[in-house]
């Protein structure tokens, strides 16, 4: 039987710096993101929100981040890095981490879907959704929402194709999330700090995770189908992806409503 999260194993266990102290523990939550960026002055940058049962998670473009109760990872993580240019690519840096804690447990090699989502096998197994505040031309604080989906077993008709991690285990067996949050906070953390000194090393990492990286295929913005085919040829220092058609002509795009399509 699924239990609610253990907080006293986790604080043990848990020997990060600062990204998770203090750690916050509520059983139910509307949204972790909401709750974090309302109280968020009364917090130091690291604090972690938690909640067994996000009951109105949101995603990006405000869909609906649908988790079972006491089966999943979802939490918020407050930031303050002052520098613009992390907004888009903490999304991935985060998405880096996810990927490289969750691949020992599974099948399948996870994969990036630009610009928030896990992928195992084409289904969904995390999303990212981070929110920002600014003074001036700075970043004052930044919310970092993570939902993973751990032990969850069947989902809604109506979501993306999704998984966890324990569907695509070799065991099929229930998940510790006291032991799995512990290494993705500390994985978070590395990856944050190394992206701070040595940001190409980490794209380089994330670029490799990218679906349809290096790959030919169809550009899709706003819903619609660009003309021509071109190549996915990763994300920039900003985040963003970089496409080259058969011209050689590069194209970069800010906006989150593009997709790409490999061919």
């Amino acid at each position: 039987m699924l239990h609610p999260l253990k907080t006293d194993l986790l604080v043990r266990r848990l020997q990060n710096r600062w990204l998770g102290k203090p750690f916050h523990y509520f059983p139910e939550l509307p949204s972790t993101n909401t709750w974090l960026k309302e109280a968020r002055q009364q917090y130091e940058t690291g604090t972690v929100i938690f909640t067994d049962h996000q009951t109105h998670g949101r995603g990006q473009r405000s869909k609906a981040w649908i988790s079972a109760p006491n089966s999943n990872l979802t939490f918020s993580a407050l930031l303050r890095p002052g520098n613009p240019r992390y907004v888009h690519s903490l999304t991935l840096v985060a998405a880096l981490a996810i990927c490289e804690t969750i691949a020992p447990l599974i099948n399948k090699p996870p994969a990036i879907k630009w610009p928030n989502d896990i992928l195992v096998q084409n289904r969904k197994v995390a999303g990212i959704l981070v929110e920002a505040s600014f003074m001036g031309p700075s970043v004052d604080q930044l919310i970092l929402g993570i939902g993973l989906n751990v032990n969850q077993t069947a989902f809604s008709d109506n979501l993306l194709p999704a998984t966890s991690v324990r569907l695509d285990s070799e065991t099929k067996s229930p998940i510790s999330r006291e032991e799995l949050l512990v290494s993705l906070l500390n994985t978070l953390e590395q990856k944050i700090e190394s992206w701070e000194v040595r940001p190409d090393s980490i794209r380089a990492d994330v670029n490799r995770l990218l679906v349809g990286f290096g790959k030919y295929g169809r550009i899709e913005a706003g819903g619609e189908l660009l003309p021509g085919v071109h190549k996915f040829m990763g994300i920039n220092a900003d985040g963003f992806p970089v496409f080259v058609d058969v011209n050689a002509e590069i194209t970069t795009f800010t906006s989150t409503q593009v997709r790409f399509h490999p061919s």
